[in-house]
């Protein structure tokens, strides 16, 4: 871990934040999954074809004063390390107007668990198995999701046997590919509004609340509940 010495100065409204930034580098051929509890702070994984796997580490904290604001953020605490094929992220925030956002690359192909007490996930481009939650969930991702979350603003092309389940107590915007060989069910609120492309679909049905759509074999299956609107666009 080296510390970047980056700090800035935010005055606005009588309030002044404070940032430091510190990173640790990882070989990327040393995990195969990547673990992450922290308390307060967002969370960006994003797969790349590269020599070295990184956390980067955003450390800040608020306060009426300058000395406050330090303060809070002396008081918080990350780490990252590889233990047995796995990278462990965590932090610790004692108080409120502070919090640890981490920025993660990784190679393309990793799995994730990922549990955010307060703050959002967000994927840029990595494949695998995914049990996220988090007050929000964006991004591209690929593979199998297992998402618990306020809401999800996806792109999401799925593998050809999958069983994914997005449990959502808001707003659902998930786009996917034309011509799928996937069967797509959602269960939500009738009182909300559901949209559903055309992706190719053999059969649908429709219902007070509900949408299921079918094509080819069935061996992948995406299943969405949700008390929010939903809309379901193409990625073509």
């Amino acid at each position: 871990m080296r510390p970047l010495m980056v700090l800035s100065l935010i005055f606005a409204m009588g309030c002044i934040s404070v940032r430091d930034v510190e990173d640790a580098r990882f070989e990327p051929d040393s995990f195969e999954k990547v673990t992450a509890h922290h308390m307060r702070g967002d969370l960006e994984l994003v797969g790349r074809n590269t020599s070295n796997a990184e956390v980067v580490a955003t450390l800040w904290a608020s306060g009426s004063s300058r000395d406050r604001a330090e303060a809070r953020q002396r008081r918080l605490r990350w780490s990252a390390e590889v233990i047995e094929q796995e990278l462990i992220i965590s932090s610790l925030v004692p108080e409120s107007r502070s919090g640890v956002d981490f920025y993660v690359v990784t190679p393309e192909l990793v799995d994730s668990f990922l549990s955010l007490e307060r703050g959002d996930v967000r994927f840029g481009g990595v494949d695998g198995f995914h049990e996220v939650s988090a007050e929000a969930v964006r991004g591209v991702v690929g593979g199998e999701l297992l998402i618990d979350a306020g809401q999800v603003d996806l792109t999401y092309y799925p593998f050809d046997v999958t069983a994914t389940v997005l449990d959502v107590s808001g707003p659902v915007t998930l786009a996917l590919p034309f011509g799928p060989e996937y069967d797509l069910v959602i269960r939500g609120n009738p009182e909300e509004p559901m949209t559903v492309d055309d992706l190719g679909w053999e059969d649908t049905r429709l219902g007070d609340g509900f949408f299921s759509g079918y094509r080819g074999r069935g061996l992948a299956r995406i299943n969405i509940f949700t008390d929010g609107p939903v809309e379901i666009i193409s990625t073509r």
